[in-house]
């Protein structure tokens, strides 16, 4: 299974299990998501989330090998889709802990950026490489504004350089470190422990009013994102970014 879930207690973990394709979001992966989050909203038993990937990487993002295989309305299709995933995950109304084990590139970083606690192993790396790839990253983009600041996400959607999780500390992406992975999930499981204690529908009216008291977010930044995001999507500089990804070379850009 590419999304393995585990209950402890009142704390539902969730894990990307595609080691092999550093996590990367495949169709079997949204479906999983769009399911824990049902399960999350259905069940007030449930009381955390953590969401954390197997091996180095905790989620590459979109998988570029299966949109690479799309046609244009396949591909729209499926970037629609990832939207729907963040958003659900976005809504889950319990507090929600990303466990960074590796790489977060891309979608991986919306996911990071929607999570009410972001806690990362020394060896977690972040980035946004659509501009690349002749893309844009636009709900990390508008979720990175709205959680994090504006010059981090402008600093990572212009350059698609990666940061390093100490820097992601400091600049505020996460809240803290871990030595390694070990320890990382430890104390993962130690403060969502502490959140699993508290009384559920009070902890639920929280989340609720915490996403209701945002600033600077609106479901029109979202629609303004896709609105862009659509054209670029059968470019020529688009599917060179895809082509050049597949054979493991930088791309050759043409501005069309």
């Amino acid at each position: 299974m590419h999304l393995v879930t585990e209950r402890r207690g009142h704390i539902l973990w969730a894990r990307l299990n595609r080691p092999e394709r550093l996590n990367a979001l495949s169709s079997t992966i949204l479906d999983g998501f769009l399911a824990v989050a049902d399960e999350v909203a259905g069940n007030i038993d449930i009381r955390c989330l953590v969401i954390t990937g197997s091996g180095r990487s905790f989620c590459a993002g979109a998988d570029l090998k299966e949109r690479g295989g799309l046609d244009a309305d396949d591909r729209w299709r499926y970037v629609r889709k990832v939207n729907e995933v963040v958003a659900k995950l976005d809504e889950v109304p319990v507090p929600v802990i990303a466990a960074i084990n590796g790489y977060a590139m891309g979608g991986g970083v919306e996911v990071v950026a929607i999570s009410d606690f972001r806690l990362a192993s020394k060896s977690a790396v972040f980035g946004l490489p659509e501009v690349r790839r002749g893309i844009i990253a636009g709900g990390s983009i508008v979720r990175l504004v709205r959680d994090v600041s504006p010059a981090l996400a402008a600093r990572l959607c212009y350059t698609g350089d990666n940061l390093g999780a100490e820097e992601a500390l400091r600049l505020g992406l996460v809240d803290g470190i871990y030595e390694d992975v070990v320890q990382l999930e430890q104390g993962v499981q130690a403060l969502a422990e502490r959140i699993a204690r508290n009384a559920p529908l009070a902890l639920r009216a929280s989340k609720r009013l915490m996403r209701g008291t945002r600033s600077g977010f609106s479901s029109n930044a979202m629609t303004l994102a896709l609105e862009i995001r659509a054209p670029l999507e059968d470019t020529a500089d688009s599917r060179e970014g895809l082509r050049a990804f597949a054979e493991k070379r930088e791309p050759v850009f043409q501005g069309r």
